[in-house]
């Protein structure tokens, strides 16, 4: 297949574009559809189908615009690892000092996104969780003619008796 005719397959066509446009605001893949031209008897079908064959074409298309997986950590993860704020110190309402610091819960946060994105935390759901239960019985909800097996606990010295 020409090259040319491949590189056009890959850009958006219009009706997706105008469908993205409308999905972006909120609308439904029915409603997108049919404000993108679809037919409104087939639109849900149509927009789900629009949305795989964007699906298909957005990983060459973000890396035509830079914002491909490299670029993007490269652009805007790594710099928000340095990232600083500058603080303000006010005297009766007046800023009397300001310094850039470093922006510690920006930093903090890219840590555990980079984290999270390499498999390297453990999700709260996902911890497990131990095997051991205490178990309390109060004796007087025994009935009372049940005998108490005895506990073997060898090795244990015998409690003092008082």
């Amino acid at each position: 297949m020409p090259e040319r005719l491949q590189a056009k397959r890959r850009q958006l066509t219009r009706r997706e574009k105008e469908f993205l446009k409308h999905r972006i605001t909120g609308k439904s893949l029915k409603d997108s559809a049919i404000a993108a031209g679809y037919s409104p008897n087939y639109a849900q079908q149509a927009g789900s189908q629009a949305m795989e064959r964007i699906r298909e074409k957005a990983p060459e298309l973000f890396t035509r615009v830079g914002l491909d997986d490299e670029s993007y950590i490269l652009k805007h993860l790594v710099p928000l690892l340095e990232a600083t704020e500058i603080k303000v110190f006010c005297y009766n309402g007046k800023p009397i000092y300001s310094r850039p610091l470093p922006a510690l819960n920006v930093r903090a946060r890219m840590v555990e996104l980079i984290a999270d994105l390499k498999g390297l935390r453990v999700k709260e759901q996902e911890k497990q969780r131990s095997g051991i239960k205490v178990l309390i019985v109060n004796e007087a909800h025994r009935p009372p003619n049940r005998s108490t097996p005895p506990i073997d606990v060898s090795g244990m010295p015998e409690p003092a008796q008082s």
